[in-house]
């Protein structure tokens, strides 16, 4: 990727058929691709939340796009939610030395702002086994490690992919996303995200989002 001036995922972040495919052959580490300005990514989003009564579930298409933004006066890039016109991005910078995405701001279209520690997103050298460990406070805990490679079937086509693991936990509850990032892409083209907390009122509340790829428009080199 041609950078902006300072070092940047996409929100790993964040693709018909099932997740998770049949096992492929191991293959040696491989980089992730490093997003361009222009990229635009478009996701499909089923969102399921169980408490008492009945489940409440809906869908919804996101069409993302790569910006540049300003963070302190220096341009970084920006992951862009374009359709709906709702979050309007994340700032993101690559590690220097090891290609790792950090999430490093927020811009809610006024301004930005920088997170500090900066949010680990994802490995920049992609091979099973990486892993990554994170405490914070309300006794915070993250764990994200590479466990296999995977064929994996979306709307966007049939990838071959890492799958990574996230566990999370905290004292507002835990949380387990499992994703299958394509290093040809650098990003995930599905995720499955559970979380196991409570409502407002105390209640138990069980969250489950899937997220899947429905098509790209990749930067010309």
């Amino acid at each position: 990727m041609r950078r902006p001036a300072g070092p940047f995922l996409l929100l790993t972040l964040f693709a018909a058929g099932c997740g998770g495919g049949g096992s492929a052959p191991q293959s040696p580490q491989k980089a992730l691709r490093e997003l361009e300005v222009g990229d635009q990514y478009t996701v499909r989003t089923t969102l399921t939340v169980e408490s008492t009564g009945t489940p409440f579930q809906t869908v919804r298409e996101t069409q993302m796009e790569v910006r540049t933004r300003e963070l302190n006066g220096v341009p970084k890039l920006a992951i862009t939610v374009i359709t709906p016109t709702i979050n309007p991005g994340w700032l993101i910078e690559y590690e220097a030395g090891t290609g790792n995405q950090l999430q490093i701001g927020t811009d809610q279209g006024t301004g930005a702002f920088a997170i500090d520690p900066p949010i680990f997103l994802e490995f920049g050298r992609l091979f099973v086994g990486a892993s990554f460990e994170r405490s914070g406070e309300r006794n915070l805990r993250i764990t994200r490690t590479i466990t296999g490679i995977e064929s994996v079937t979306v709307p966007a086509g049939t990838f071959e992919t890492y799958r990574e693991e996230i566990v999370q936990s905290s004292d507002e509850g835990t949380s387990k996303t499992t994703q299958w990032v394509s290093a040809e892409l650098g990003i995930a083209v599905k995720s499955i995200y559970v979380s196991n907390g409570l409502t407002p009122d105390l209640r138990p509340q069980k969250t489950t989002s899937i997220n899947e790829l429905l098509g790209t428009n990749i930067a010309a080199n």
